[in-house]
């Protein structure tokens, strides 16, 4: 009996294992995805921020 118990433990490991890894490999590709998504945002409010900064300054220049 002691032998079917190790065979079944050490089985549950394995799969809690493989269930980890699996885990792991989901959830970093789902960070991965939101990292890129708000990279793309962050560099689009950036543009839109030079634009906004290069009116700002010929305004200036129009009023002085």
């Amino acid at each position: 009996m002691s032998l079917e118990k190790n065979r079944m433990e050490k089985e549950f490991d394995e799969v809690t294992e493989v269930g980890f890894r699996q885990s792991v490999i989901t959830n970093f590709s789902k960070i991965k995805k939101e990292v890129q998504t708000h990279r793309k945002e962050a560099k689009n409010l950036e543009q839109r921020l030079d634009e906004w900064l290069t009116r700002i300054n010929s305004i200036e220049k129009t009023l002085n």
